[in-house]
């Protein structure tokens, strides 16, 4: 299973967390010399950071409550942020799908059709 949440740090209040996200959402960038906030990462996954295809995000929570009730504020926390990442790439890529189609001066032709 892929790591997509690491809690860094932990106090009653508040939480430090790093998320993990994998590329298409975002542009990655790649950086040999990446060393992850935490230390979860499996071998592959620690690669995937350096190659640019997994990016770690760190955010600091206002997190209270038991261990189940925090959880879950982090839960929501992270997948949040994933569907604001998913959002801005649709929009940045939502006329990709026009690549290839061809209008003939009377009508269009759908993508290599």
């Amino acid at each position: 299973m892929a790591t997509r949440i690491e809690i860094l740090g932990l106090s009653a209040e508040e939480a430090r967390v790093a998320f993990y996200y994998p590329v298409p959402l975002v542009a990655g960038t790649a950086d040999p010399n990446r060393n992850p906030a935490g230390q979860a990462l499996s071998a592959a996954e620690l690669q995937q950071l350096k190659d640019g295809t997994l990016i770690e995000v760190v955010k600091t929570l206002k997190v209270g409550g038991k261990k189940a009730e925090k959880r879950a504020v982090i839960e929501a926390a992270w997948s949040a942020h994933e569907a604001e990442l998913k959002a801005r790439h649709r929009a940045r890529h939502a006329d990709a799908d026009m690549i290839g189609e061809a209008w003939d001066g009377t009508s269009w032709s759908a993508a290599n059709g």
